[in-house]
């Protein structure tokens, strides 16, 4: 499917010259009646590179896609080989578990007799040993007790203390917060003003005048990537005609790559910006 679109993007940029050559050579020979549709041969080879970037992007992306099927075909390849060789990794793990277990089964049932002793003795000892520890521990839970109700109570005041100092500290830093980010706001906001004032008068500077033009009032939706370089250019709405489109969309293209901000937290991949030229 991509080398049939390649073929009719070869055809179509054919054509297009075909079209160009004939409608010049029609204009030229009739130049006394009709007026030119095109102001120079620049437009004509400009309208050529467009095609030629076209088809060079396409022929980009079809070998792009090539690349992308080798590697899938390579990963499907290689979790094949890691499959087989996993599957036979627990292979022999199965056989080694199952012999562990059957050594374990011995080794279990040895241990249960000895432990079926120890236990007997060791309930005994336990029984004992738990008796003089619950003594112990009923005195101490007694003095406990009166240590814990004097040290809660101190605990609270203390509490209670830090308590209102946090909450002073917390309100005096959301105050200050607040204002600092109310300061940054305000500076963002400047620096984007500024910023795209700065693009709007590069565009100005790079745009060329299709004519006698006057009282130009454009909107643009641009796109750009964080370097600064073009990659697309829609028109809102314009009050020009076709011709005078083209050229503030040319414009943008050479100024590209657009001025930074100074601060890189301004950066806006989108951009939607006026362009106004009074007479």
């Amino acid at each position: 499917m991509s080398v049939i679109r390649i073929k009719s993007l070869t055809f179509a940029v054919l054509i297009h010259v075909i079209s160009l050559l004939v409608v010049t050579l029609t204009f030229n020979v009739s130049s006394s009646e009709t007026p030119f549709l095109f102001n120079s041969e620049e437009e004509i080879i400009q309208g050529l590179l467009i095609n030629e970037t076209d088809l060079n992007a396409e022929r980009e992306r079809i070998a792009y896609e090539r690349e992308q099927v080798r590697l899938e075909q390579e990963r499907i390849e290689a979790e094949r080989i890691a499959t087989e060789r996993r599957l036979e990794a627990e292979r022999i793990a199965e056989q080694q578990r199952i012999e562990s277990e059957r050594l374990a089964e011995i080794e279990r049932q040895e241990r249960i007799q000895r432990e079926t002793i120890e236990r007997a003795q060791l309930q005994e000892r336990q029984q004992r040993e738990a008796d003089a520890r619950q003594r112990a521990a009923e005195a101490e839970r007694i003095r406990l007790a009166e240590e814990a109700r004097a040290r809660a109570a101190e605990e609270e005041r203390i509490r209670q203390a830090e308590q209102a100092r946090q909450e002073a500290e917390a309100r005096a830093l959301a105050q200050r917060e607040s204002l600092e980010n109310q300061r940054r706001l305000s500076q963002i906001e400047q620096e984007k003003a500024y910023w795209v004032r700065l693009i709007q008068a590069r565009i100005e500077q790079a745009w060329v005048a299709p004519g006698n033009t006057s009282n130009v009032r454009c909107r643009l939706l641009v796109t750009q990537i964080p370097s600064g370089d073009v990659v697309d250019v829609r028109m809102i709405e314009c009050n020009g005609n076709e011709t005078l489109l083209r050229s503030v969309e040319s414009a943008v293209y050479r100024a590209s790559p657009l001025p930074q901000p100074r601060i890189p937290g301004v950066f806006e991949r989108l951009l939607e910006l006026d362009f106004i030229i009074e007479n």
